[in-house]
């Protein structure tokens, strides 16, 4: 219901009218703190595939579910790739935390790429993409195929509490350092940091 509530208000606000609103969350169960690698995981899915996953668990939306500027989708609806510029992806955890990430479709990132480079920098980038292309179809035939196994790393690359150090002016983590000196046009209106 909040949930609804607050992507309602979101529509009224920017003159959205048919939403569309799908639910992993029905498919994979409350998956918790992998939640928004899997709406991330089945949005790049809807992408490269052109279709919305309807909500297969009900068979209509409850009365108190704000509605309004949303489309609910029950059913699985057929994508037009070139009018979807972006998703929102939402996950609202225990205790009411409640966070949003928007992620731009590759259609529109490539549009905004090809506008900062040249037309042969594009063509150029294209032809290298080929190669990972080819090696990403690969890979998923022969995962699905069941001739490759797939890649599973348990605590692989894991750092813990000792791996960060952080100072006011630096960060390392695991070895790697980042200086925190930046300078601001607003730094002469915050308080000596010493």
């Amino acid at each position: 219901v909040t949930e609804s509530a607050i992507l309602s208000q979101v529509a009224r606000a920017f003159g959205i009218d048919d939403w569309p609103i799908a639910a992993i969350k029905c498919y994979l169960g409350h998956s918790l703190g992998s939640a928004s690698g899997d709406q991330f995981a089945a949005t790049l899915g809807s992408w490269q595939n052109g279709i919305l996953p309807g909500i297969a668990t009900i068979d209509a939306i409850a009365d108190d579910v704000h509605q309004e500027g949303l489309a609910f989708q029950l059913e699985h609806r057929q994508l037009d790739l070139s009018e979807q510029h972006y998703a929102i992806v939402n996950s609202k955890g225990f205790g009411g935390n409640n966070a949003s990430a928007t992620m731009l479709s590759p259609l529109q990132t490539a549009r905004m790429l090809q506008k900062r480079y040249s037309k042969s920098e594009w063509a150029s980038w294209q032809a290298a993409n080929e190669a990972v292309r080819q090696q990403q179809q690969d890979y998923d035939e022969g995962v699905t195929a069941g001739t490759i196994d797939p890649v599973y790393k348990f605590d692989h690359g894991v750092l813990g509490d000792d791996d960060v150090e952080m100072t006011a002016h630096s960060l390392s983590i695991d070895g790697r350092d980042v200086a925190l000196d930046w300078t601001s046009p607003y730094d002469d209106m915050l308080p000596d940091q010493g």
